[in-house]
């Protein structure tokens, strides 16, 4: 499926927003709060999953997510909700219908191999065992790429997700073709902030 095509997947849940959305490394008096809290590993795990949901449930079409990292690559874009074509052209984004790190589920950002820039360049490049770091205003979450295919842009099955987290990037193959290149990473560290 192509970035474009995927956008028409892209529309916001219809909750409505529990928390302000703050901007991305500035963590909410409420998040500086807890963070400070020293909480058993099952009641911070909840914590975690109830500022995720809560996060999500806030944030609108284009707003800031996560800043993402590629330690090897030495990139760190900034991740923006949706898919459409003009919140991907200004860097990844994230799919509104998937969830966030600490919720327990899958956990979609796509964007640019090549073009505006090529925010999603490094992804193209993972391999099985390199890091993918998410920075969100709640949590810092670590991953391990645990694989990688080619899959057809028409295939939204990449969009489905099983019970356990999982963070699938996608994005375009060089040269250009129909087909997308999809990495699954597993969390390896979710850290409350």
């Amino acid at each position: 499926m192509s970035l474009a095509a995927t956008s028409t997947l892209a529309t916001s849940p219809a909750a409505a927003p529990t928390a302000a959305a703050s901007p991305i490394g500035a963590p909410t008096a409420a998040a500086r709060t807890a963070s400070t809290v020293a909480a058993p590993p099952a009641a911070a795990a909840t914590t975690i999953r109830a500022r995720a949901a809560a996060y999500r449930r806030g944030l609108r079409a284009g707003e800031p997510v996560a800043r993402i990292s590629f330690p090897r690559a030495r990139r760190r874009p900034l991740v923006r909700a949706g898919l459409d074509q003009e919140t991907i052209d200004r860097g990844p984004g994230w799919y509104q219908r998937s969830w966030l790190p600490g919720e327990g589920r899958l956990i979609y950002l796509a964007g640019h191999n090549r073009s505006h820039g090529g925010p999603f360049g490094p992804v193209a490049k993972l391999r099985r065992g390199d890091t993918v770091v998410l920075t969100l205003p709640y949590a810092t979450a670590t991953y391990r790429v645990t694989g990688r295919r080619l899959v057809s842009e028409r295939d939204l099955s990449i969009l489905r997700g099983g019970r356990s987290e999982l963070l699938r990037l996608q994005t375009s193959t060089v040269p250009s073709s129909d087909r997308r290149i999809v990495v699954s990473a597993r969390p390896t560290r979710l850290a409350p902030r």
